[in-house]
């Protein structure tokens, strides 16, 4: 009789561990977040490119990537270059609008993914799932060097 009731005690306090680690995390706590057209606003705005996490609320991946993104010291500053704004996939009010804004197909997603657009919304990077080690660091400097190529670009031209 007295084991029937460990696994849902457990169970509860998975669920309230995990409400708190989100709660206290910065980017997910906004009450109201910025609507995609409003983080493609402030990147023009600012001149930086964005940086557009894809994640889903019961993804564990995306939970360890978005803990690395605000807590590994050597990405920081990376990381410090960009506008972030997150979509959840698993939301179709999110979803919608960033598949019709970059003419994406559902084969061009997966979560986690970070797909970065420069400050003038022109696609410039894709990683799909959970980067593994330095990769992450590789990417989001690679990232940052096309985006100010495509802006460095346009300003010559013009």
């Amino acid at each position: 009789m007295k084991s029937r009731w460990k696994y849902p005690i457990a169970l509860l306090a998975m669920v309230a561990l995990g409400c708190q680690f989100l709660a206290s995390t910065p980017a997910l706590a906004e009450e109201d977040p910025p609507t995609l057209a409003e983080s493609l606003a402030a990147a023009k705005e600012q001149g930086r490119p964005l940086m557009i996490l894809g994640t889903a609320h019961a993804c564990g991946s995306c939970v360890i990537l978005k803990k690395r993104l605000q807590s590994e010291e050597a990405i920081q500053e990376s990381v410090a270059q960009f506008v972030h704004h997150v979509v959840y996939l698993d939301e179709d009010q999110q979803l919608e609008p960033f598949m019709e804004q970059f003419e994406l197909s559902m084969d061009d997603l997966a979560a986690p993914m970070m797909y970065v657009v420069n400050a003038d919304g022109e696609h410039v990077a894709t990683k799909l799932g959970l980067p593994a080690g330095d990769e992450l660091g590789t990417f989001l400097s690679e990232a940052l060097k096309k985006a100010n190529a495509k802006a460095n670009a346009k300003k010559d031209a013009s």
